[in-house]
C-alpha cells in the first residue's frame, strides 16, 4: 500500500508536465504574433503620416499650376469671344484650332439656358 500513493503522485506529476510544456510554446507564439501586429500598426501609422505630408507638399506644388490654368482658360475664352468680331483673333483661333467644349455640368446648364431662350 505504501507504493500506491507515491505512484499516483508520480502519475499526477507526469500528467501535468506535458501541459506545462505545451503552454510555454503557445505563449511564445501568441507573444510573437502580438509583437508582429503591433509592429504592423506602427508601420501603418508611419505610412499614413508620410502620405499626409506628401499630399500637403503636392497641393502646395500644384497651386501655382492651377492658377496658371485658370488664367489661361480665361485668356482663351476671351480670345474666342473676340474672334466673333475681330479678324485677327479669328485667324489665331483658326491657326491653332482653338475650340471650346463645355464641361458636363456646364453643358447641361448651357442647354437649359438655350431651351429657355427659345
Amino acid at each position: 500500500m505504501s507504493t500506491e500513493p507515491s505512484t499516483r503522485r508520480e502519475d499526477a506529476r507526469n500528467a501535468s508536465q506535458p501541459a506545462l510544456n505545451a503552454f510555454l510554446p503557445l505563449v511564445l507564439i501568441a507573444a510573437s504574433v502580438f509583437i508582429v501586429l503591433v509592429w504592423q500598426v506602427a508601420q501603418a501609422f508611419e505610412d499614413r503620416s508620410a502620405l499626409q505630408n506628401n499630399i500637403t507638399r503636392l497641393e502646395a506644388a500644384t497651386g501655382p499650376a492651377i492658377e496658371a490654368q485658370k488664367r489661361l482658360e480665361s485668356f482663351v475664352m476671351d480670345l474666342l469671344e473676340l474672334s466673333k468680331t475681330n479678324a485677327d483673333a479669328r485667324k489665331i483661333v483658326a491657326k491653332y484650332k482653338i475650340q471650346y467644349t463645355p464641361k458636363a455640368e456646364n453643358r447641361a446648364a448651357s442647354e437649359e439656358k438655350a431651351a429657355e431662350a427659345k
